[in-house]
């Protein structure tokens, strides 16, 4: 009987394993489709930019949010170009700042480090930052430097990194519904070894001003998930017994005294 079972688990195992070999060999096939630019690629991404709130998105002044699968907390000064990132292990907590110069400051549980630790916990700062702010508005994005954008048909737009970012060279093709709000998205990106892999745009959430970012991301390998997001029409302060106080004081020292020697 138990010979049976450990047959029959085999059985499965090994069909498991080929269908997701089978998988991954058929995605890492794909390559991205040929595309148009100019007017209508142009007109299409407009619509999503309508569609998504950029123009409200542009006037929101500070964000925060946490990155669920990795439980990365994010907070972005947008004006001054100032951003945090928390992360946590077993036994430490690492808090990083920077601007947009790379000028940084790096924390393990509440304390400064070697300064060769501190370049390496600013690198992974920026990496995450990079990856996990993009999944919260990727359609900010779509006219960055580097961008290309092309037309695959009314409801499909190709946008092709050639440069910015942690891997250039990415592509993304998006398909929208009537409106222009993106459905899906396909990925070949430079870090992740599934070329063509699908997520959906799911979880939508329209901030106070008009803004609309989706929260929630599923594709047939795993899911990705934004909580605690916050957006401020102006940054800020945290006021303790009448005195505001900037999350951002001692970074702003280091910077003043960077320019002023």
């Amino acid at each position: 009987m138990l010979k049976k079972i450990f047959l029959s688990l085999g059985v499965l195992f090994f069909t498991g394993f080929f269908v997701f070999s089978a998988s991954l060999w058929f995605f890492g096939r794909q390559k991205p489709p040929t595309g148009i630019s100019g007017e209508k690629a142009e007109e299409l991404t407009r619509r999503i930019e309508e569609a998504t709130g950029q123009k409200s998105w542009n006037e929101i002044d500070a964000v925060s949010f946490r990155f669920v699968r990795e439980n990365r907390v994010h907070f972005r000064d947008r004006q001054r170009g100032f951003v945090e990132v928390i992360w946590r292990t077993q036994r430490h907590e690492y808090k990083v700042q920077y601007n947009r110069h790379f000028l940084f400051l790096s924390l393990d549980n509440g304390k400064a480090v070697d300064p060769k630790k501190a370049q390496k916990l600013f690198q992974k700062a920026y990496h995450f930052h990079t990856n996990d702010f993009f999944w919260l508005n990727p359609f900010s994005q779509m006219r960055a430097p580097g961008a290309q954008r092309y037309f695959i048909g009314e409801r499909a737009l190709l946008i092709r990194y050639t440069s910015g970012g942690v891997t250039p060279g990415d592509s993304y093709l998006i398909s929208v519904d009537k409106k222009g709000l993106p459905l899906r998205w396909k990925m070949w990106v430079g870090k992740v070894p599934i070329k063509g892999i699908e997520f959906s745009f799911g979880g939508w959430e329209t901030t106070s001003n008009g803004a609309r970012l989706s929260l929630f991301h599923q594709s047939v390998f795993l899911d990705l998930k934004i909580e605690d997001l916050q957006v401020y029409p102006s940054y800020p302060y945290t006021n303790t017994q009448g005195i505001q106080i900037d999350r951002f004081r001692s970074l702003t020292k280091l910077q003043n005294s960077s320019r002023n020697p």
